[in-house]
């Protein structure tokens, strides 16, 4: 069982999956190891998200009931073999959330190893000068002169650019996974407040604190054999 990555332009899908493990250029033992699973009569199943920057939980929900689904099919099958699940980037973290979360509600995962693929366990990070400057251009770009926005100036083919990172980095998975998030920030504004509070009060990073806070008290599954690989720094 495959699950995608963070995808906002949702060009992750089975296809191109497996373009990416059979292509010359890939390693001869993943190749090799392809073949041989398909001759063993092995399935592949890859999740690939409708809306992969809707919430995390929502997605791991759908994980879950994939899980229940393929575990439904293999008992009519009679097949008595184990899940391997990978989940790459965030799909790491909606693969380890999901099995986890069916242990503790008792739901059998039939899951014997869980791979983890360059997951932020720990959350994601882009530079907050990145965020910035993103957020300027979008409010430039909306900047009425004389009933004119620059939006009006600029090539349709930039601005779909431009407003699918804006988009990713304002959605709601990169809010709960980005460590610093510019845009992860709630204003409260109180009723009754002292002669010199501004009445507002600022609360940062709430999405990453409140999911990373449930991710880390849940933990790890425990049924099942777990790896972890990285391609970059913890």
């Amino acid at each position: 069982i495959i699950i995608e990555g963070f995808d906002p332009e949702s060009k992750n899908n089975m296809n191109s999956f497996l373009l990416g493990v059979t292509n010359p250029n890939a390693p001869e033992a993943i190749r090799n190891r392809i073949q041989e699973l398909e001759a063993q009569g092995y399935d592949m199943v890859f999740i690939d998200f409708n809306n992969s920057m809707d919430s995390i939980e929502r997605n791991t929900r759908i994980f879950k009931e994939v899980v229940q689904q393929l575990n439904t099919i293999k008992a009519t099958n009679g097949s008595t073999d184990g899940n391997v699940v990978m989940g790459f980037s965030m799909g790491g973290l909606i693969g380890r959330l999901g099995l986890r979360e069916m242990e503790l509600q008792n739901i059998p995962h039939q899951t014997e190893a869980y791979i983890s693929v360059d997951a932020p366990h720990r959350g994601a990070c882009i530079p907050k000068s990145l965020q910035y400057l993103v957020s300027d251009i979008q409010r430039i770009l909306n900047y009425s002169i004389f009933g004119f926005t620059l939006n009006s100036f600029s090539e349709p083919e930039d601005l779909v650019e431009f407003n699918r990172a804006s988009n990713s980095i304002t959605s709601y998975a990169s809010k709960q996974m980005l460590i610093d998030n510019i845009f992860d920030i709630r204003l409260e504004h109180l009723d009754k407040v002292a002669p010199m509070d501004s009445g507002i009060i600022v609360h940062q990073f709430e999405m990453y604190k409140n999911f990373y806070h449930k991710y880390d008290s849940v933990g790890q599954p425990q049924n099942c054999i777990v790896y972890a690989i990285t391609n970059g720094s913890i």
